[in-house]
C-alpha cells in the first residue's frame, strides 16, 4: 500500500505546479522526495529479510544450494527497487523540453 499510496499522493499533489510550470527542478526534487519514504523503506525490509536469511543459507548445507536462494533475492530486490526509477529519464525529457 505504501508503494502505491506516496508516489501516487506526490502526483496528484504535484499536478497543479506540473500544470502551471511544466517539469521545473521544483517540481522533480519534490517528486523525488515523494518516492524516498517508500523506497528507504523497502530498503529497511529487505535488509531485515538478507539479516533473516544468511544465517539460515549458511546453516542450511547442501539440500538447498544457498547461492541460488541469496541471488534471487538480491536479482528480485534490485528489479523492485529499480522499478520506482523507470519514470525518472521521463521526467528528464520532459525537464529538457520545457527549458
Amino acid at each position: 500500500m505504501l508503494m502505491v499510496a506516496f508516489p501516487l499522493a506526490t502526483r496528484l499533489l504535484l499536478a497543479r505546479e506540473f500544470k502551471n510550470r511544466g517539469a521545473s527542478l521544483k517540481y522533480s526534487a519534490l517528486y523525488l522526495l515523494g518516492l524516498g519514504l517508500p523506497y528507504v523503506h523497502f530498503m529497511f525490509l529487505i535488509w531485515v529479510v538478507f539479516e533473516i536469511f544468511t544465517p539460515i543459507m549458511g546453516r542450511s548445507g547442501t539440500e538447498i544450494p544457498p547461492e541460488v536462494v541469496m541471488a534471487t533475492l538480491v536479482t528480485l530486490a534490485t528489479i523492485f527497487l529499480s522499478s520506482f526509477f523507470v519514470s525518472i529519464p521521463t521526467l528528464c525529457t520532459i525537464m529538457n523540453k520545457s527549458q
